[in-house]
């Protein structure tokens, strides 16, 4: 451009999608993650993890229709043997997509304005689908009393009946 043209640049503010993640019984989903993809699915624009409340905030979202997926684990594991013998037992992972539904094909499509925040996108999950990611290796017994070698670690949470109630 020449030295006596003006350029004007028009700058749009950014979506904002916030929220919450609970269990059934109330208890908050803690390090869940919520990633905002497009709404045909093929592009996340945007990620971020509930923090110890539950709570979760995506800024810097362009404007588009999209739709919002939680990502848990089960407290209930998966065994998966692997190659060398190993059994491996992990988290399964579950998505639920925004108003609560496991079925992409239901997830609520959001159009998101510039400038807009959207703070009421909760999800309510299943009490088993709030575990920690806990990873359990399993594999042949010590053998002549040797003390076992491997792995250890310390579970830390809260144990519930198969209905997300207190254990009587």
């Amino acid at each position: 451009p020449a030295a006596s043209e003006r350029i004007v640049l028009r700058l749009v503010r950014a979506a904002v999608v916030s929220g919450r993640a609970v269990d059934r019984v109330g208890e908050p989903v803690v390090n869940g993650t919520v990633i905002v993809q497009t709404a045909d699915g093929r592009r996340s624009i945007g990620r971020s993890e509930t923090d110890d409340s539950g709570r979760f905030r995506i800024p810097g979202l362009p404007p588009e229709r999209v739709v919002v997926v939680l990502l848990t684990a089960s407290v209930l594991p998966v065994a998966q043997v692997l190659p060398n013998g190993v059994t491996v037992s992990m988290p399964q992972q579950a998505r639920t997509y925004f108003p609560g539904s496991l079925d992409p094909a239901n997830a609520e499509v959001i159009a998101l304005e510039p400038g807009e925040e959207h703070e009421d996108i909760d999800f309510v999950v299943d009490a088993d689908q709030v575990g920690g990611g806990t990873i359990v290796f399993g594999g042949a017994s010590p053998q002549n009393n040797a003390a076992p070698s491997g792995p250890f670690g310390t579970i830390r949470g809260r144990v519930t009946a198969a209905s997300g109630g207190a254990l009587p």
